[in-house]
Parts: C-alpha cells; structure tokens; sequence
C-alpha cells in the first residue's frame, strides 16, 4: 500500500492535474469541435467529434486508473459528496447531477465523479459504462448542437469560422486568466 501523500503533495498533483485536463478540454471544446463542425456540419462532424471524445476518455481512465492518483480532485469530492451526513435530497438527484455534469464537463469527469467509492482506481463497472456512454451521448449532443446554432448564427452576422475561434481562444484565456488571478488572490489572503 502507497504511503498517504502530503497535503502539499497532493495539492502540487491536483494543481498539475487540474492544469492539464483544463486545457485538453478547452483545446477539444473550444478549437478542435468549431472547427470540425464547420468543416464537417453536424451530422459528420458530430460523429467526429463523438468518436475523438470517445477515444480522449478511454485514455484517460486507463491513465487515472494506472496512475492512482486523484489528479484532478475527484476522489476528494467523492470523499465530501459520500459523507453520511449527505442531505437526502441530494441523494435522490443523481440524474441531475448526471445532466448537469455531462453538458458541463467530459464524460470521464462524469463517470470518475460518479463511481461508487472514493481512492478505488478499479476500472469501470457496467453501471459506469452505462454512466459513461450516457453522458457521452448527453455532453456531445449538446456541444454538437449548441457549436452547429452557435456557428450558423455567427455566420449570419457575416463572422468568418477564423474571426469566430479567435473569439472563442479569447473566451477561454479571458476565463483561464480570471481563474488564475482568483486562485492567487485567495493564495495571498491564505498566507
């Protein structure tokens, strides 16, 4: 048995962990589906793109699995949400949360999030593969849909597909930024 990491540890790996998937997912979000959707349209881009976020996942639950570490801070929410103090109402939402994680995150997060048991890094049971492929369809629909409506009407309005992904790089900088300054401001007030 792996001797239990320090707090700075596993702050130091969840930080790297969190840097990383933060920007896998905004490359595959924000540039890769753009631009595959409007080269390919909605039907074979979306296939595309289902079949690139399929593949993305199962990389990464075999690499967090192998890895055994709670690289992005999953286990540790896990930890929280299974407190059996849990306010039951919370309990009886599960497919809330399910809906609400897969249009808001990847399908690895949901099912990582999702699996029973915190610290296990077990593989996947059939009812996480049903968690998986289900919000593989859920979280891919909406980014297919919504990326298709959001480039036609930007189309519209006469942007080209370059002028609307340097918006998008922006959106997501503007967003890193704010997050980074926001973790540095708590960092000073912690010290």
């Amino acid at each position: 048995m792996k001797p239990e990491k320090s707090l700075k540890e596993r702050i130091g790996i969840f930080g790297v962990g969190l840097v990383a998937n933060t920007l896998i997912v905004y490359v595959f979000d924000y540039l890769l589906y753009p631009f595959v959707i409007n080269k390919w349209g909605i039907f074979y881009g979306g296939h595309v793109m289902i079949w690139a976020s399929l593949l993305i996942c199962l990389i990464s639950f075999e690499f967090y699995d192998w890895a055994k570490t709670d690289w992005v801070g999953i286990e540790t929410l896990k930890e929280i949400r299974d407190d059996e103090n849990e306010i039951p109402i919370i309990k009886k939402a599960k497919w809330l949360e399910f809906l609400i994680l897969s249009i808001q995150t990847d399908p690895f997060i949901v099912t990582i999030f999702m699996r029973k048991g915190a610290h296990k890094y077990n593989g996947l049971s059939k009812q996480d593969w049903k968690v998986f492929f289900g919000s593989l369809a859920v979280g891919n629909t909406f980014w297919i849909i919504g990326m298709y409506f959001g480039l036609e009407v930007a189309k519209v309005f006469g942007f080209t597909i370059e002028q609307i992904m340097l918006v998008l790089i922006s959106f997501v900088a503007i967003q890193y930024a704010h997050k980074y300054f926001h973790h540095l401001k708590l960092k000073n007030k912690t010290v």
